[in-house]
């Protein structure tokens, strides 16, 4: 466990306005701390979230069992 709180909710202008960090993830594009919203900027210099995102996601893919097997 990493110590981050995680809520289930609908994302308000509210909550968005206090977050001190937002990720977004994906299988594609990995995990991207998102900047800005609209030209307004998002949280502060806080990468923390993003760096663990990162990492597990890193562990992931570097473990070959969890990767999809291709049949001929």
């Amino acid at each position: 466990m990493h110590g981050f709180p995680v809520q289930n909710g609908k994302l308000t202008e509210r909550i968005v306005a206090r977050a001190h960090e937002m990720v977004a993830l994906g299988s594609g594009m990995g995990a991207s701390r998102i900047i800005t919203i609209d030209g307004e900027d998002i949280g502060g210099s806080a990468d923390a979230l993003t760096q663990v995102c990162r990492q597990i996601l890193s562990q992931h893919y570097a473990d070959s069992n969890n990767w999809t097997k291709m049949v001929d």
